[in-house]
């Protein structure tokens, strides 16, 4: 299958640490699961320490009734060590406040 990259959109295959798509703070993201197995990785480089928080939107047309589990949303420093999880996200979320140091992370 043929994927064309398109600006503030994941790009496939991101499915792993290694093939993480490079994001930028303050920006929204788009992204779609094609299947219930589906991970989306992404990478964010913090130049300064600070506080960051994480912000999840279901597209307006989404039917919200025929989530099941929802969304798992982690948040892992550069050596993949668990920050921050947030689990059976059906709906918009704003995360916690969490502080930061310069340097790599994941979500």
């Amino acid at each position: 299958m043929n994927y064309k990259e398109v600006e503030y959109w994941e790009s496939e295959n991101n499915g792993t640490d290694e093939k993480a798509d490079e994001i930028k703070t303050n920006q929204a993201y788009n992204g779609m699961l094609h299947a219930q197995t589906d991970v989306d990785w992404y990478k964010v480089n913090i130049e300064q320490n600070g506080y960051f928080k994480v912000q999840f939107q279901v597209d307006e047309n989404t039917n919200k009734d025929n989530i099941n589990r929802g969304w798992k949303i982690s948040v892992l420093d550069k050596n993949l060590n668990l920050i921050k999880q947030y689990t059976e996200v059906k709906d918009n979320m704003l995360g916690a406040e969490l502080p930061y140091e310069l340097g790599e992370y994941y979500v």
